[in-house]
């Protein structure tokens, strides 16, 4: 496939001279990615690039050069090429004058490339290549320059399983360009006549409706399915209503006549109610299907209309259990020494091998795991991964210390677990930001991390928004495109001892905004217990973790404390650790009102009875409705004194 690639392009850019080349990607999610690569000079790289990402993604590339690394129409370069994207219609409509190239990119869809003989003036270009999509009624917005073509016999992944294309002409005759170019009336004719026009005959036969929903029912979208259910009312405006029944079906997948039928036959058909022909709503439905969502994304920026967005079916699903959520970005943040490289590793290598991390939180997802670590030097690195190794039931075959990784090997497989340590990696270095780049492209990692931001950052100032965003901009655009998680480690600011996580994270509050998922941890005080509280925007997780590390020098040893975690859970910063103190502060068998504790504490009603129900559920508290307005009543007993007491909490005020 690489010699045919190569075949190809040089023949399409060959005589074009020196340039930069585009190629793209785009990934089954929608992110869309365009490189330019300097032609000839890197035509191995381009190949190189284009090989691997065919595995995964849907690849494309630009039909001619461009005078510098940016896709815009100053800058094109004279060219020597044709090109038609036909998505629907007759293979012969693209046949007279026969290509130079053509190719299937799926199923009935086919799209060409005729060479010309000399190079030419874009705009010369640009106004016979529209001539030329409209002469073979292919697609209308597949003409302009800048244009990205799907790489023949490359798999295109809309399909499952992947479809590969079929090259049908690739030594195809080349032209004079006066041979291909019409007069300028016939042009201008055929360009109005086209613009004017649908363009789509309306087919004689239409499937009906039963197997319309028998074939297509279940991929209708609920949304549109209300439209099609609901009948207009005095004042609705049916044009809306019509065009976005047309285009929810569209970006459904169904069929320009499987559409058609249904919104026929749906309440909104305007046209049927102004008794005109069925002809009409075609060209409106036609339109629809025409002008729907564009195959191209301006200016590199991936935009979605509603229908992308009502029908956008991925969800929030955790990588780890409880832990870290699937394509999320966030902090792994604490003050020093708080044990926050040790809890990095064992999520890497929990996420790398599948094995649970801290030995509960099951790996759902298991994948490589990449990880930039700028602070701990490479023999502590290495003996942390040995002896977690050890405990997690790998056994180490093999250990190969590389350059820029770290490879454990055990019963012939591989952990793919790769580290990058001590390279400076810093974010003002656009080389070492390249690199990574490269890495994850490659690696493909379910998750990134990056230990610790401060010494990837000097010269950035933490405080201010409008620096610290860039390092945020870049980590969660990789995210964006690769659909990977990104964990950073962080400190606290040791000024910033109490209080609420969020606000202790070093630096600007941007850092808290830009997290999703965040797990803070905090080592208890002459201890070796770390307390963890995760933060995760799309779950509801609120109980502290509570770990306690036996043993990290021979051996990786801990324990994960539910008993402490609880206990934690309750300190004097809480809601609940301030109604049990000032319970406490009453002798067993008080009875307390809910108002008294209401004003006593100045908690929200709705959260002191959340709290009130919890202890209760617990056999700590007796809760009453008593009096004329049943008002609530909280008795309390030996056993909230005896529980909370074991638990050692300071509850004193």
């Amino acid at each position: 496939m690489r010699d045919l690639w190569e075949n190809i392009l040089h023949k399409i850019w060959g005589d074009q001279g020196e340039g930069f080349a585009f190629i793209a990607y785009r990934m089954s999610s929608g992110y869309f990615k365009q490189t330019p690569f300097p032609y000839p000079d890197h035509m191995g790289a381009l190949l190189d690039h284009l090989e691997e990402a065919n595995k995964w993604a849907d690849i494309y590339f630009c039909p001619h050069l461009f005078t510098e690394a940016r896709r815009q129409k100053d800058a094109v370069k004279h060219l020597n090429v044709l090109w038609v994207d036909k998505d629907k219609g007759k293979l012969q409509d693209i046949q007279e004058p026969k290509p130079t190239f053509l190719w299937e990119t799926s199923k009935g869809k086919y799209q060409a490339i005729w060479k010309i003989k000399q190079l030419e003036d874009p705009k010369r270009v640009e106004r016979l290549n529209q001539y030329l999509t409209y002469k073979t009624n292919s697609d209308s917005g597949g003409w302009h320059l800048g244009k990205f073509l799907r790489l023949p016999e490359s798999l295109n992944h809309k399909y499952s399983p992947p479809q590969e294309g079929k090259l049908k002409t690739k030594n195809g005759p080349e032209y004079v360009i006066e041979d291909l170019e019409p007069t300028e009336d016939d042009m201008k004719d055929l360009i109005e006549e086209y613009k004017g026009s649908d363009k789509t005959e309306m087919p004689e036969s239409l499937p009906p409706l039963e197997q319309i929903f028998l074939q297509y029912g279940k991929d209708i979208p609920p949304i549109a399915w209300k439209i099609i259910e609901t009948e207009p009312k005095e004042g609705d405006d049916w044009s809306a209503q019509l065009w976005r029944l047309e285009r929810l079906l569209r970006e459904a997948g169904l069929p320009l006549e499987a559409t058609f039928q249904l919104v026929k036959n749906s309440p909104w058909n305007k046209y049927a109610r102004d008794n005109r022909s069925d002809k009409d709503l075609w060209n409106d439905v036609s339109k629809a299907y025409r002008y729907g969502a564009p195959e191209e994304f301006k200016d590199g920026m991936n935009w979605s209309n509603i229908g992308d967005l009502i029908l956008y079916q991925e969800k929030p699903e955790w990588l780890v259990d409880e832990i870290w959520m699937d394509k999320n970005v966030g902090w792994l943040a604490g003050v020093g020494k708080s044990y926050k490289t040790v809890l990095s590793l064992d999520l890497a290598l929990s996420i790398a091998s599948g094995k649970p991390f801290l030995g509960k939180f099951p790996v759902n997802k298991p994948g490589s795991v990449l990880m930039i670590q700028e602070e701990d030097p490479k023999w502590r690195l290495a003996h942390r991964v040995r002896i977690m190794a050890d405990q997690k039931g790998i056994t180490t075959m093999k250990t190969e210390f590389m350059p820029n990784k770290l490879v454990v090997e055990y019963g012939g497989l591989s952990i793919p677990f790769y580290t990058a340590v001590g390279q400076g990696f810093l974010f003002e270095d656009q080389e070492k930001i390249q690199a990574v780049e490269e890495a994850i492209e490659d690696y493909r990692p379910q998750m990134v991390i990056f230990d610790p931001l401060f010494m990837m950052t000097p010269g950035y100032d933490e405080y201010k928004s409008g620096e610290i965003t860039r390092v945020l901009n870049q980590l969660k655009y990789w995210r964006n495109v690769y659909g990977c998680s990104i964990c950073v480690v962080h400190h606290f600011n040791k000024d910033s001892q109490q209080g609420d996580y969020t606000q202790r994270l070093y630096g600007s509050m941007a850092l808290y905004a830009w997290s999703e998922n965040s797990l803070f941890v905090e080592k208890q005080r002459d201890s070796n217990i770390a307390m963890i509280q995760r933060d995760i925007k799309d779950a509801l997780v609120s109980e502290k973790i509570s770990v306690e590390f036996l043993e990290l020098d021979d051996r990786y040893e801990f324990e994960v404390r539910d008993d402490l975690a609880k206990a934690e859970g309750y300190d004097k910063n809480s809601n609940k650790g301030k109604v049990i103190r000032y319970l406490m502060n009453h002798t067993p068998g008080s009875s307390i009102t809910h108002k008294q504790i209401k004003q006593a504490l100045n908690v929200a009603d709705r959260s002191l009875r959340d709290i009130v129900d919890e202890l209760e559920s617990e056999n700590v508290i007796i809760k009453e409705r008593k009096g004329r307005g049943g008002q609530t009543v909280i008795t309390t007993t030996t056993r909230l004194f005896d529980e909370y007491g074991e638990r050692g909490l300071d509850l004193r005020w």
